[in-house]
């Protein structure tokens, strides 16, 4: 059972935190979680204890050289509102605007793009109160920082950020039905559109694929906002040709089955004709919309499959999407809905997944029961696969460390920040992150 606290202010969280420090022992409501939108995926937002809601920290101010500070419990949505009013843009940001930006900025949450980073890249500094209730400010360029973005919320209640912002611009984007074989070079070619999206509909063999360049004025004939990447009609036609692809896909058409498949690709090729959109950035990159309630809702209507998103370096990528391509044809087992493909860009932060080097972005929406999830795991592990901390964990927790080189060093600075364990979980406690008096902790 969950208690529910909402500071008023900084003091007022300050000593909350410090009442707590001078108890014996810790109950599990006396666990402090903050929350943002409270629609993660993953399983370490979902913890027991006392949830901390920053809905009064809402700062909005504009500072020098295009830097704007925010509060942490500010919605995406409001900060592109308050930067459409001074001509200003983040870089890039996630599908969806009706996250808190300390949420979006905890988890990595991300767009697609070699050449822009998650929304927590572009972090000057930020502000937060650790497990004794002191505050600190953390600049860019202090050791620590990379081990602050992103963080889970295991190092602290983050209070506001200062991020770097650029002057606002246009996207004209482009909608194309690939074939599998003539889309994969594209997803791979680190100079390719700087923004890119798309669905892959396995036993299809398609991809629908969204790709933008930025440019100076909005075309007039163009759509002003894209739709979203999982819609109706690709759902329906992921659901048809999974139907058809029974028992293993038959690409070359041998078989009445795949013959079939292989029509029904062609009329999808046909009816989901290449569009054309153009408006500003946000528009063309962030398409869901609706409240936090809504989303839930849509989430639990649909029976949404939890879905895992993956980073594999650029090096390794085609090798694992072509094994899971095999995979899928030779089994006749699919994901349970279309696979998400995004190019990720290198960054820099002990718990990014993009670990200093370009990477792709896989996203798999799949039910317990599905049999893949029998070899998955071991797949995304053998690739050396970095998971994205706001969706689901198919991997096993207790092996999770081994992607990260700078993990121990993670888990002495967050003990440092938090030697009661006020901001663990039953999450973070099967990654490994429990404080001790190990060697590496002293």
């Amino acid at each position: 059972m969950n208690q529910h606290y909402t500071p008023s202010n900084n003091e007022d969280l300050q000593a909350h935190i410090q009442k707590l420090t001078l108890k014996e022992g810790l109950s599990h409501l006396d666990l402090l979680r903050p929350v943002g939108s409270q629609t993660s995926k993953s399983p370490c937002f979902q913890s027991q204890g006392t949830l901390i809601h920053l809905d009064h920290f809402q700062t909005l101010k504009r500072l020098e050289n295009n830097q704007v500070e925010v509060g942490a419990g500010v919605i995406l949505k409001d900060l592109l509102s308050f930067l459409d009013q001074k001509d200003l843009a983040l870089p890039n940001i996630g599908e969806w605007h009706g996250q808190t930006v300390g949420g979006a900025i905890s988890t990595g949450t991300h767009g697609g793009s070699y050449f822009h980073g998650s929304v927590a890249s572009v972090v000057k500094s930020l502000t937060l109160v650790d497990g004794q209730g002191q505050v600190h400010t953390f600049q860019e360029e202090d050791p620590e920082f990379p081990h602050l973005l992103p963080s889970l919320g295991l190092t602290g209640i983050a209070l506001s950020y200062v991020l770097q912002c650029e002057p606002s611009f246009t996207i004209d984007l482009k909608r194309h039905l690939l074939k599998f074989d003539d889309y994969l070079p594209r997803l791979l070619n680190p100079q390719g559109a700087e923004f890119q999206a798309a669905i892959w509909l396995p036993a299809l063999d398609y991809v629908l694929d969204y790709s933008g360049e930025r440019s100076d004025t909005i075309d007039p004939h163009a759509l002003p906002q894209r739709e979203t990447r999982f819609n109706t009609p690709t759902l329906i036609l992921d659901w048809l040709s999974k139907k058809l692809a029974y028992a293993g896909r038959d690409f070359e058409g041998q078989t009445w089955r795949g013959r079939l498949a292989n029509r029904l690709a062609f009329w999808a090729s046909r009816l989901l004709k290449p569009r054309q959109y153009s408006g500003l950035y946000h528009h063309m990159i962030a398409p869901l919309n609706g409240s936090a309630e809504a989303i839930l809702k849509k989430r639990a209507r649909n029976r949404t499959p939890p879905e895992g998103e993956f980073a594999v370096s650029l090096t390794q990528a085609k090798a694992l999407i072509q094994e899971l391509r095999a995979l899928f044809a030779q089994t006749g087992y699919y994901p349970d809905r279309p696979i998400g493909l995004r190019p990720a860009a290198a960054e820099r932060g002990t718990l990014f997944a993009s670990q200093g080097q370009a990477a792709v972005w896989v996203s798999l929406f799949i039910y317990p029961e599905n049999p893949l999830m029998q070899k998955i795991p071991k797949i995304l592990m053998r690739y050396q696969t970095r998971q994205h901390w706001g969706k689901c964990s198919f991997q096993p927790l207790s092996e999770i460390h081994q992607l990260y080189p700078q993990w121990s060093e993670f888990k002495t600075y967050r003990n440092r920040l938090d030697p009661q364990g006020k901001f663990l979980n039953s999450f973070a406690q099967e990654l490994g992150l429990t404080p001790n008096q190990s060697k590496e902790d002293s």
